[in-house]
């Protein structure tokens, strides 16, 4: 995991392995505030019907469990999550805070 700071976010880069090979990442925003780890996800759901509606440009794997992959450049991808659409696409995964035990 990365972390980078777009606009007035900040972002974690997740990748399954640390390869250099490995291709592809997930993108979550994060907030830390009164201590408290606050993340949202990309939703699936919601950047399957961007690219379906030619909102994003992407594929859509098929399948139960299938995924999407955003193919767009570094840049474009800044650029999406600066603007207000991006928004539209993450969705609450939880918030946290450090345990006192």
């Amino acid at each position: 995991m990365t972390t980078t700071r777009i606009g007035n976010h900040d972002y974690m880069v997740l990748r399954a392995t640390d390869s250099p090979a490995a291709e592809g990442y997930v993108i979550a925003e994060y907030s830390i505030k009164d201590g408290k780890l606050k993340i949202w996800i990309l939703s699936v759901d919601r950047v399957k019907e961007a690219i379906r509606n030619s909102e994003l440009k992407g594929t859509v794997e098929g399948g139960p469990f299938g995924g999407v992959t955003i193919t767009y450049t570094s840049q474009e991808i800044a650029a999406l999550l600066k603007s207000a659409k991006s928004n539209e696409l993450f969705v609450v995964f939880g918030e946290f805070e450090k345990s006192t035990r």
